[in-house]
């Protein structure tokens, strides 16, 4: 006990310093880090496997509260951008996959999760369940969200600025609109602990479900299905941030605890896979977004920001900054998320199977 213990305050120390730094998940990252370091130079770090499916269950519980009616009904509107959104990144995804195992010693199913377009939380501890390199995927996760979040917005803005013809004149109104929105979602949430209590319990519901199912991310899948139905028919689904922020601290001390000295001496080995992440993300936006805009009757800006591997809310703001239609983005980005959730840990499951 005086080990767990010991290595929770490590992870939260690790991840009060991450998000001082405003680090991307830098309550996850920063635990993860701390935790690794003490792991590598003490031995003394450990944090027990039996709460994962609870990690996954909160983790799935905060990506069903995202959901809304309106979500669903905005969704049909865009149906078709939607489907060529996922098959590509499902495409973008086994091919990078693939493509790191051929310049790295990584295995294939910490390979292709490293370069799932879902969050950093979500594929470390999705690769658990799988028996993957849980650091690995943390590390390449990391990186490719800090390029993503660094680059490709400017990227995506200067080749909307030079190939999009659309008429963008009411950008500041649909920013002021998806703002006012946002704050009136927040306002109507009832944040009673009656509320809290009952969102985590059908959060635990879905867990258990999906944890008795046994398949790939079965906890968080089947949390977030749950969740994301009470949301939708009451838009009560609440859940505190601070909630949140302990569930993705537990999840990198977790993942901090596998790592060892070798894991570090790799980290050089490292570099080729993330260049090939980076680089062939950046050219299925680009490929895709082309081809949404030819196919769809969305703007290229629309288009390209709505297919970037990032923050729903980051590329919503940022698309409407340059004149996008930011619900359309913030729509297509919530599918890109439950999506890649629910379906690529079977698709890489069924893939490691026949290649493995």
């Amino acid at each position: 006990m005086g080990n767990i213990l010991l290595t929770l305050a490590v992870g939260a120390l690790g991840a009060i310093i991450a998000l001082k730094l405003k680090i991307p998940a830098g309550a996850m990252i920063g635990s993860m880090v701390a935790v690794a370091i003490f792991s590598v130079f003490t031995g003394m770090a450990f944090f027990p496997n039996t709460v994962k499916s609870a990690i996954q269950t909160v983790t799935g519980a905060f990506l069903g509260m995202s959901v809304y009616r309106k979500d669903l009904k905005e969704i049909r509107s865009v149906a078709v951008p939607a489907v060529i959104m996922i098959v590509g990144l499902a495409v973008t995804n086994l091919l990078i996959g693939f493509g790191i195992t051929m310049v790295s010693d990584i295995d294939l199913v910490s390979a292709l999760l490293s370069c799932t377009p879902g969050g950093v939380t979500d594929m470390s501890i999705i690769c658990m369940d799988m028996g993957g390199s849980s650091s690995t995927v943390a590390l390449l996760q990391t990186a490719r969200l800090i390029f993503v979040i660094a680059f490709f917005p400017a990227m995506m803005t200067f080749m909307s600025a030079h190939f999009d013809k659309a008429d963008h004149s009411n950008a500041a109104e649909e920013k002021e609109e998806l703002l006012e929105e946002q704050q009136e979602e927040k306002v109507k949430k009832d944040r009673s602990l009656k509320m809290i209590l009952v969102t985590l319990g059908f959060a635990a519901i879905g867990g258990i479900i999906g944890y008795k199912i046994g398949m790939p991310a079965g906890s968080l899948t089947f949390a977030m299905l749950v969740v994301a139905t009470f949301n939708v028919f009451t838009s009560k689904a609440y859940i505190p941030m601070k909630v949140k922020l302990a569930a993705q601290t537990c999840s990198g001390a977790m993942i901090g605890c596998t790592m060892t000295m070798n894991d570090v001496l790799r980290l050089q080995t490292m570099i080729a896979p993330m260049i090939i992440i980076v680089v062939g993300y950046l050219i299925s936006n680009v490929i895709l977004g082309f081809f949404i805009r030819k196919v769809s009757n969305l703007d290229l800006t629309t288009a390209l920001f709505a297919t970037t591997p990032a923050g729903v809310s980051d590329m919503a703001l940022i698309a409407s900054d340059i004149g996008g239609d930011a619900p359309k983005v913030a729509v297509l980005q919530i599918f890109r998320l439950v999506m890649v959730i629910a379906t690529f840990p079977m698709m890489i499951s069924m893939v490691v199977k026949f290649f493995g």
